[in-house]
């Protein structure tokens, strides 16, 4: 008779491909982290945080990359005030968070904020003379219009933990990874906001939904631009 251990490693294995099989992108991330978490302990060289914005900054110039290959204009150079993040710890409202510029450094309501240049976090929502409040895609009430895959499908952007994608053509040929851009007027044109999830057929309607994977954790954010110029 085979011992309880021999069944609990079978099962932690067959559960472990099952992840790696349907989440295949939330598995690599955690691989990912792990490897960098590793590296970061074992050579004190190694910046972790700079590892995730070159991380960042290499996603967003693909997303960037496929979209000129496609003839699209991405948008022009902006300018850009960098604003640091306030922490929110041990809180996990995602939904807003404050960055130490406010209206003597020229912020105004409204304004995008992004990752980087080619990544969509939010847009500022109430300014204070030296700080700023930043509504997030993980705001339930958030509402965008964006696109999805080189088929430039539209869907709504919901926000909330996760974000999700709405009312996409029940014909709509998308798939886990596509990237989902921004083609709301409120921001420039063709920001990646982050990348298909789940998708699922929505009950006595003809439309589709899906989960919107982001392409970076929110805790690990620590500074983000703000754009002064747009539009």
């Amino acid at each position: 008779m085979k011992s309880p251990q021999f069944f609990l490693v079978l099962f932690l294995t067959l559960f472990f491909l099952f992840l790696a099989f349907f989440y295949r992108g939330g598995v690599n991330g955690v691989l990912q982290e792990f490897r960098a978490l590793n590296l970061s302990f074992w050579d004190g060289a190694f910046d972790y945080q700079r590892f995730r914005d070159l991380e960042l900054e290499n996603q967003g110039l693909l997303a960037k990359l496929g979209k000129l290959e496609e003839g699209v204009i991405i948008s022009e150079h902006f300018s850009y005030q960098v604003g640091q993040v306030y922490s929110r710890y041990p809180f996990n409202d995602r939904r807003f968070v404050v960055i130490n510029i406010g209206a003597r450094d020229g912020i105004e309501p409204g304004m995008p904020v992004l990752i980087n240049e080619n990544i969509l976090l939010g847009k500022v929502k109430d300014v204070l003379r030296s700080q700023s409040v930043v509504e997030t895609v993980f705001n339930p009430e958030w509402r965008s219009s964006v696109i999805i895959g080189s088929e430039d499908t539209k869907a709504l952007l919901k926000g909330g933990t996760p974000p999700s994608l709405d009312l996409i053509s029940l014909g709509a040929n998308i798939n886990l990874g596509d990237e989902v851009l921004n083609i709301s007027p409120d921001f420039p044109l063709n920001l990646l906001i982050g990348t298909i999830g789940e998708v699922k057929p929505v009950s006595n309607e003809a439309w589709l939904a899906a989960e919107l994977t982001t392409l970076y954790r929110l805790e690990n954010i620590n500074k983000v631009l703000v754009i002064t110029d747009f539009p």
